[in-house]
């Protein structure tokens, strides 16, 4: 029996661990939800660090009972992947939490950005990634300036801000100390792009000691152990759950193709030539890398992202009289052909046009009646195909050699399950869309990262064939909605 890896994934709404063969094959694998947020003001994301940390211990000791001994000692290394801009503030010297862990989605510090006076174009060139108050450094900066606990830590010298993969890492594998990855540490907007050190300039402006962050290493490192019924397994990777989704399908999908992940919120992406190269161009979208390694090239990447996707689904069905059925939202979107646009900023636009938090709306046709139930519900789900195709346009002169474009977008993630928002996404952008039935890309991309380290992917790597959606007839209607959709979203950004 060959070795294998296992992957947690720790996601916006569920955590899960997953053993991968060596090509890419799930052995065995095991999921819980995320808990709820806490209750809290309005643009407050938060969650209680331990529930989470304890949850995925239980889901861990559930996996393991299902293995023998010699399947756990055959795990040949774990790899840990979560989401990006999330944090929590630590007590240095006892490692306890001393906030809660602030979710991505978190926005508490937009109004504050909005009047400082950054170079957003100089900061994209520095961190190839665009400020907003997603960042880490804007939740930082609240918690310094109005946190009674946090600003206490920092006068005892006990303050520490870490990147909540980093947290979940050292709460699972009994470290002592923390450390991150260059990746997560990105995701603060503290570091320069592909680098392995916080840098000065970014510190100084946004006046973040150094000394209130963690040690940077590289993505592939030995970050510590993992205990599993008295077995312990190397921890050999740390990074973010979107960054590996490239990497899972082969080396074919990655130079072709875009890759598109549909879950707590949307995340758009491809190779790109653009980081490694010199500056970014002035795109708004986000250049980055997989992982970065020390004394190895970079494999860049162009994002877009979508703030809100099932999210914002969510909020909608709530205010429903009731929520619909997966199979209903299909029937929804196969019959219902008119509907309002629907401007998502439910908790910001993301690229490209990165529009502060704000109530969401719909625009309705001036000669028509308030739309019904079922065609805002549709409107809701266009607004992130729309904004899938807007990324999707800026980013395809940008990716793969010269005068190439990208010829299919591989998608996944939760919302992908649906037959008919394939099929739409696939007559809204005119490319082929293709689907595989496992849904577990990010993970799968990361084991195969960490396998194949030296060339970062395999061909062939799952036995499986993808369901294609093809492009049918032009549906003028849906693209009348895009170019409203377009006309609203840049009358905003404007503003």
């Amino acid at each position: 029996m060959g070795k294998t890896i296992l992957i947690i994934d720790q996601g916006g709404q569920s955590t899960r661990a997953i053993i991968f063969d060596v090509r890419g094959g799930i052995v065995a694998s095991e999921s819980v939800p995320c808990p709820k947020p806490l209750q809290g003001p309005a643009h407050f994301v938060e969650y209680t660090a331990t529930s989470i940390v304890t949850s995925a211990q239980l889901m861990l000791e559930r996996l393991v009972q299902r293995l023998t001994i010699e399947q756990i000692k055959n795990i040949d290394a774990v790899g840990i992947i979560t989401q990006r801009s999330s944090i929590i503030a630590c007590n240095k010297s006892t490692g306890q939490a001393i906030t809660p862990m602030i979710s991505w989605q978190d926005t508490r510090h937009s109004e504050w950005l909005s009047k400082q006076t950054f170079d957003l174009e100089q900061l994209q060139q520095w961190t190839g990634l665009r400020l907003s108050a997603h960042a880490g450094v804007s939740k930082m900066r609240w918690l310094l300036d109005y946190d009674n606990d946090v600003k206490l830590c920092a006068q005892q010298h006990n303050l520490l801000f870490v990147p909540w993969g980093a947290y979940f890492l050292q709460q699972l594998s009994k470290n002592t100390t923390f450390i991150t990855d260059p990746i997560l540490a990105a995701r603060t907007g503290l570091t320069e792009r592909g680098a392995h050190i916080w840098s000065k300039k970014l510190l100084s402006l946004f006046s973040i000691p150094a000394t209130l962050l963690p040690a940077i290493v590289p993505s592939t490192y030995h970050y510590g152990e993992l205990v599993l019924r008295g077995v312990a397994i190397p921890i050999t990777l740390l990074g973010g759950d979107q960054n590996f989704i490239p990497c899972a399908y082969g080396s074919t999908h990655y130079q072709y193709s875009a890759f598109l992940n549909i879950g707590t919120g949307a995340f758009i992406q491809a190779a790109s030539r653009s980081i490694a190269t010199g500056i970014p161009p002035k795109n708004h979208l986000l250049n980055t890398a997989i992982a970065i390694e020390k004394n190895k090239e970079l494999m860049p990447i162009i994002e877009g992202t979508i703030n809100a996707a099932a999210t914002v689904l969510d909020w909608w069905q709530a205010q429903l009289p009731r929520a619909y059925t997966h199979a209903e939202l299909d029937c929804h979107l196969h019959h219902v052909n008119a509907a309002p646009v629907f401007v998502n900023t439910l908790v910001g636009t993301g690229s490209p046009y990165w529009i502060p938090q704000r109530t969401p709306i719909f625009i309705e046709d001036d000669e028509q009646k308030e739309s019904s139930y079922e065609q805002k519900t549709v409107a809701v789900i266009e607004s992130i195909l729309f904004a899938c195709r807007v990324n999707l346009e800026i980013m395809d002169p940008l990716v793969g050699q010269p005068n190439s474009r990208i010829k299919q977008l591989v998608i996944s993630g939760g919302l992908a399950q649906s037959v008919a928002l394939c099929q739409k996404l696939a007559n809204l952008v005119q490319i082929p869309v293709l689907r595989y039935d496992d849904n577990e890309a990010s993970a799968r991309g990361a084991a195969l990262y960490l396998q194949k380290s030296s060339d970062y992917y395999v061909e062939g790597c799952t036995d499986e064939s993808p369901v294609l959606f093809s492009p049918k007839v032009i549906d003028l209607q849906l693209f009348q909605r895009f170019q409203k959709y377009c006309l609203a979203m840049t009358s905003l950004s404007a503003k």
